[in-house]
């Protein structure tokens, strides 16, 4: 990827989109990011302003939210905030719902652990569409559990499942080892399911 490309992609301070795309909360959307791709923004800016929008998410995961351009797609900083008037709590409500329409989640069923399949990688995605969730949680026993091992591998089981969650783990140590350059990895952390957030699950 060229480096003026990257840097689009990443901090969104190169030439600017068309006023009409900065300005469309259509064009709104979010991705799942680590805590690396905050850290590699950091050493990357100029200023806290060219840092991407980020909250917490869980674990070492954070959301990171974006323009969705033809092509392509810019990371978010404070002044695309500024320009459409919103607070980042508004803003992610508007990500949210525009995700939302682009994917219709499907689970594929492989008990004890069950997969999130979506299309255009963006089954790491599901987890901010609470509906989802709470379909799924009466039909798994315990606690429910994922493991977000890639923007595109989500795996499901339960807390009380130490076959499930072992399985979980050696699909994650599979799918990473295939990763040659660990560019959509994003975490070896199971996340457990509790009311409408995701918190870090301690195996004991």
């Amino acid at each position: 990827m060229p480096v003026v490309s990257f840097w689009v992609l990443l901090m969104g301070s190169a030439t600017p989109p068309a006023p009409a795309a900065q300005s469309d909360p259509a064009s709104v959307v979010f991705r799942i990011k680590t805590a690396k791709f905050v850290e590699a923004a950091r050493a990357l800016a100029r200023s806290p302003d060219d840092l991407p929008l980020t909250q917490p998410l869980a674990g070492d995961l954070v959301v990171a939210y974006a323009i969705e351009l033809p092509g392509m797609f810019r990371m978010m900083n404070r002044a695309d905030l500024a320009s459409f008037g919103l607070s980042l709590d508004a803003l992610h409500a508007v990500a949210v719902a525009n995700v939302r329409r682009k994917v219709t989640p499907r689970v594929s069923t492989q008990p004890p652990v069950l997969y999130i399949k979506t299309g255009d990688d963006l089954e790491a995605c599901v987890l901010l569409l609470d509906e989802v969730w709470s379909a799924l949680q009466p039909q798994v026993l315990g606690e429910l559990v994922v493991l977000p091992v890639s923007r595109d591998i989500l795996l499901i089981t339960s807390s009380t499942s130490s076959r499930g969650l072992q399985l979980a783990r050696e699909v994650q140590v599979q799918a990473w080892n295939s990763d040659g350059d660990g560019t959509h990895r994003l975490s070896d952390k199971f996340l457990v399911r509790r009311g409408s957030k995701w918190e870090f699950f301690e195996q004991k």
